[in-house]
């Protein structure tokens, strides 16, 4: 059973749907504009938008407000601070920083969809420090494997593994 979450309609809220899914495969829910006029955005722009509605997210939950990725494509629109987190604290009217990345100006309208949230369970940690962080129960990267007949399939001048199957490539990358 869905958990069940407390939301409550501020008064830039009244006339607009809750948050909800597009379709039932969908994971986040949209979030739309609560705008009383229609806003112009110019490249590189940020506004700071209400959705209309206070969250109220249960412990053990936790609410991530992401980036519609059609709005990205078409229009150059991101939220900001990707991803914006809602805690169980939050009480407070729910909004969104929304930045235009396009070389173009982008126009948002009261009831357009602006970002998702995504619910998601999460667990606080508590800290164990050590004075060295060289065992961990964690699996490094440099540990994940492929089986030996892709390594027998693969060109000779790679290096000679030092067990039976050796590392894939990074899953890490550059950021220039």
């Amino acid at each position: 059973m869905a958990p069940k979450l407390q939301i409550l309609r501020t008064a830039d809220g009244y006339g607009l749907p809750l948050p909800m899914y597009e379709t039932k495969d969908h994971m986040g829910l949209s979030l739309m504009a609560a705008i009383p006029d229609v806003i112009k955005l110019e490249s590189g722009d940020v506004v700071c938008l209400p959705i209309g509605f206070s969250i109220g997210i249960p412990r053990g939950l936790c609410g991530f407000i992401i980036s519609v990725p059609e709005l990205v494509k078409e229009k150059g629109l991101i939220v900001k601070s990707a991803p914006s987190i809602l805690n169980p604290a939050d009480r407070g009217p729910v909004f969104v920083l929304i930045k235009n990345d396009s070389s173009k100006a982008q126009f948002i309208n009261r009831g357009d969809v602006i970002a998702e949230l995504v619910i998601s369970p999460v667990e606080q940690v508590c800290w164990n420090e050590v004075e060295s962080n060289e065992e961990t129960d964690a699996t490094p990267v440099s540990d994940l494997w492929v089986d030996k007949k892709q390594q027998e399939s693969e060109p000779e001048d790679v290096a000679e593994p030092t067990s039976q199957r050796r590392p894939v490539k990074s899953i890490r990358m550059r950021v220039k």
